[in-house]
């Protein structure tokens, strides 16, 4: 079982996990430099390594054709240049931006770990106390300096492939070298996979969190549109939200990264339910408007739904617009949706936070404490396999009926961000190709 510990974006630090297509798992954090939009870049760089892996790409699958270690090191390369022109192109930006700090790890189907770093950035281990630094050479900085986005004359050096120790307790990613190669470190951007035998005790809510690429996606080597994020604030609050970039709209999972943002700013601010909604949808319209000035109307098509949960003091409500679904079970076992699409019965049409008329499609709803053990929030790829129901009310949901075997599996004691996306990683779900993405909250049967 691997817990998985994620230090949140900070500015131009971003930090992401994703599912593999051999049911294993790659781990990545990433440091975009000198850049005015590095937060953007950072999540293009570090979802377009994950796309590279989630096709098999350290493995020298059948999907890549290579086996050979420098080859692979050149191809994670030139992910990380399509994903910086990608954005430039979309930001309309000319200037050749450096390369980005990048450590991350993933699973091979061997049972063995492999870990990457791209530029200076560094990977902790830990087995028996001992922690193992591994980072590049001192002179890796002073060289990688001026390597730069997209042009000629990146290294090969800038990225290395290294096998991991066998039976580490703990290894943390770092985006920067000076922040990770001290095994005394304690950079507060990170991100740590950790391998525990059950789950962890514990007086708060547990919280899953799973984000994977569709295989539509995967295949075209293209990155994943939806973002998801947890927040547990030592007062006792909790903030999650998942967000669903349009698959057709160019630039997308900004959108969805954008909502996601705004959801949180507004629990941050303490904004009131009464007016949560109206505020929400104000800071994603001033984001929008940051992103499109200068640029020809439409240039970045930042569509994207959301689905969030805020408790915070005595508070406890969920927002939701678009599509996909948020669910609950009940603590007498029944399983019930809180918020449906409310486009569920027109075909492909779906309402985002930047429309005019958004305000008219944003739903909200007060939570009753107490009466939920576990709430699921999920973007409609992780149903879309399923049937909404039996119009005629015969027979069992197949949407109800895969969501409840979610809930059930999740009181295991094994259960893991991992296990989630195994669950949400269906073939049901895979025929549609679409980006999935989910975020479990657990409160426990007693809590």
């Amino acid at each position: 079982m691997i817990r998985i510990d994620k230090n949140h974006r900070n500015d131009a630090c971003y930090s992401e996990w994703m599912r593999t297509a051999n049911g294993g798992m790659a781990a990545v954090c990433c440091f975009a430099r000198e850049n005015d939009h590095a937060a953007l870049y950072a999540y293009a760089y570090a979802h377009t390594v994950l796309t590279f892996f989630r096709r098999g790409g350290a493995e020298g699958t059948d999907d890549t054709g290579i086996t050979d270690r420098k080859e692979l090191e050149n191809l994670l390369l030139e992910y990380c240049k399509y994903a910086g022109q990608k954005l430039d192109a979309a930001l309309d930006i000319s200037v050749r931006h450096p390369i980005p700090f990048i450590s991350g790890c993933v699973s091979l189907p061997d049972g063995s770990w492999m870990t990457f770093l791209i530029g200076d950035a560094a990977v902790v281990t830990e087995k028996d106390g001992e922690k193992t630094p591994m980072s590049r050479s001192p002179l890796a900085r002073h060289f990688l300096r001026t390597c730069r986005f997209p042009g000629k004359g990146v290294p090969a050096y800038a990225a290395r492939l290294k096998a991991l120790p066998v039976g580490f307790e703990t290894v943390t990613l770092f985006p920067d070298r000076r922040d990770g190669a001290s095994a005394d470190s304690g950079c507060a951007e990170c991100l740590t996979l950790r391998q525990i035998t059950a789950r962890q005790p514990s007086d708060a809510v547990k919280v899953y969190r799973a984000v994977v690429t569709g295989s539509r996606h995967a295949s075209q080597g293209k990155y994943c549109q939806d973002f998801a994020d947890v927040r547990l604030t030592r007062d006792g609050g909790l903030w999650a939200a998942v967000s669903d970039g349009a698959g057709g709209g160019h630039c997308s999972e900004y959108g969805a990264l954008m909502n996601v943002d705004a959801f949180f700013a507004c629990c941050e601010e303490g904004t009131p339910y009464e007016t949560f909604g109206e505020e929400l949808l104000r800071k994603t319209d001033a984001a929008h408007e940051t992103l499109q000035a200068g640029k020809p109307m439409d240039a970045i098509q930042d569509y994207a739904t959301l689905m969030g949960v805020c408790q915070k003091g005595g508070a406890f409500f969920y927002v939701h617009i678009g599509d996909g679904a948020i669910y609950g079970r009940r603590r007498d076992g029944a399983v019930e949706c809180i918020s449906d699409a409310d486009n569920f019965e027109v075909s492909n049409r779906t309402y985002f936070t930047i429309e005019a008329d958004a305000e008219d499609h944003l739903y909200k709803g007060i939570l009753p404490g107490g009466v939920y053990d576990k709430i699921i929030l999920m973007t409609d790829g992780v149903y879309n396999g399923y049937q909404k129901g039996d119009p005629n009310g015969e027979g069992e949901d197949e949407r109800l009926a895969f969501i409840r075997e979610i809930f059930r599996q999740s009181d295991r004691e094994d259960f893991d961000d991992a296990g989630l996306a195994a669950l949400i990683d269906t073939p049901e779900v895979l025929r549609y190709g679409d980006d999935h993405s989910a975020v479990l909250l657990d409160w426990g049967k007693e809590g």
